[in-house]
């Protein structure tokens, strides 16, 4: 979901700009905390409304982590059940 893409710097990608920052792993580790934290509250039932004034992201935001959190679940189980 969040990725570092070494060497690439500024890039137009779904209509806006982004920096593809150098590796750091606290950084990294922050991002795997949260989307987890995510992903338990998501599973607990919570609404991304919840989510958004708990963890003080924007919606479209959380809806970007819970598609990409989704898609993850599913080929996992595409991968499991082969």
């Amino acid at each position: 979901m969040f990725r570092n893409v070494a060497g690439k710097g500024w890039q137009l990608a779904r209509g806006a700009l982004q920096m593809y920052l150098p590796y750091d792993p606290l950084r990294e580790a922050i991002l795997l905390e949260l989307n987890r934290a995510i992903g338990i509250r998501r599973a607990q039932g919570a609404s991304l409304e919840a989510l958004s004034m708990e963890y003080g992201l924007s919606k479209d935001v959380l809806q970007r982590i819970a598609e990409a959190d989704d898609r993850t679940t599913e080929r996992k189980a595409e991968g499991q059940g082969s």
